[in-house]
């Protein structure tokens, strides 16, 4: 009997399953920043700014304190003050050259708001812009101010949506890749609101003007209507009595004037116009009676002020009895 145990073929390893490999997904190609995202960038460059002016004007203030002590009289104050003021608006203006300038011109191709954002500055071809295209983007920023933010506003509209002083430096503003809106979200949230506001009360502040003139305007035609019927009453009273007419009532008992309309004569036959609305207080009709050579009586016109609401009726009245 053998003592050798049978051999038992062995089982085949188990193949072995390879480990995942990651592939990185290709985060797409830069394209032209959007809109918002520019907005979200100007103003988080012009919060950075706007610090940074503060801190100029403290410095240029506190410098012009000490000069004022030490010079004492030896320098007109108003002169000095023109110049040191003249002096910080030049450092702002510096400021802000070399704040967007060389950020845009350096390897980071962005200002801090543009970073933060997500975008770049670079030429028509892709490229990183030099210092002096920078210089010039910086410059050409006031044909977008001086019309009216037109220049901006053009931006989506355009091919490579490049606002105006894009166009005229030859600039692109690219969005990177990949990047999220967390940021531009965020400032628009907290700044849209604010602008919102802002546009509301400068509407607000043009529109309730011009509603107050559109209803006081309103109210003087109430009155002039008022006015040249009254007139009209007064001189044929005059050519056809030599009554005396101290009230409304014994002009004509079917003249009625308008609710608002008030209607005085005091004791020299002068009739005077007003309103009863208190935005039209200062504002009056004044008819009083000329007698001429022939004892006829014409009725002389004045409106208070005379500079804003004058009749040309009333005006032609005045005209024929001073001529």
């Amino acid at each position: 009997m053998s003592l050798d145990a049978p051999t038992q073929p062995l089982p085949p390893l188990p193949t072995p399953v390879p480990a995942a490999v990651s592939v990185p997904t290709d985060p797409g190609q830069p394209e032209p920043a959007g809109f918002w995202a520019r907005f979200a960038a100007l103003t988080i460059d012009g919060m950075v700014l706007g610090m940074a002016s503060w801190v100029v004007f403290i410095v240029v203030a506190i410098a012009m304190g000490i000069s004022a002590a030490a010079l004492g009289d030896a320098v007109d104050g108003g002169s000095a003050a023109i110049g040191f003021m003249a002096v910080g608006y030049l450092l702002m203006f510096g400021l802000s050259w070399a704040y967007f300038a060389l950020q845009e011109a350096s390897s980071a191709q962005a200002s801090l708001g543009k970073r933060a954002v997500g975008l770049y500055v670079t030429d028509g071809t892709g490229a990183r812009i030099g210092l002096g295209r920078a210089t010039g983007r910086w410059f050409a920023h006031a044909l977008s101010n001086i019309t009216l933010y037109i220049g901006y506003l053009i931006q989506p509209f355009t091919r490579r949506k490049q606002a105006l002083h894009d166009l005229v430096s030859g600039t692109v503003v690219m969005r990177k890749p990949g990047t999220n809106n967390v940021v531009t979200i965020i400032v628009l949230a907290v700044v849209l609101p604010l602008v919102g506001v802002a546009v509301i009360g400068i509407l607000a502040a043009i529109a309730i003007p011009q509603y107050a003139e559109y209803t006081r305007r309103a109210e003087v035609k109430v009155m002039e209507q008022d006015s040249r019927q009254l007139l009209k009453l007064l001189e044929h009273r005059a050519a056809t009595s030599d009554e005396v007419i101290d009230t409304l009532e014994d002009l004509d008992q079917r003249f009625k004037t308008a609710a608002s309309t008030k209607v005085d004569f005091d004791d020299d036959y002068v009739v005077t116009v007003t309103s009863t609305k208190s935005n039209m207080r200062d504002y009056s009709v004044v008819f009083s009676p000329v007698v001429q050579e022939d004892g006829s009586v014409r009725w002389h016109c004045e409106t208070t002020p005379e500079d804003k609401f004058d009749p040309a009726w009333c005006r032609k009245l005045r005209d024929e009895i001073e001529a």
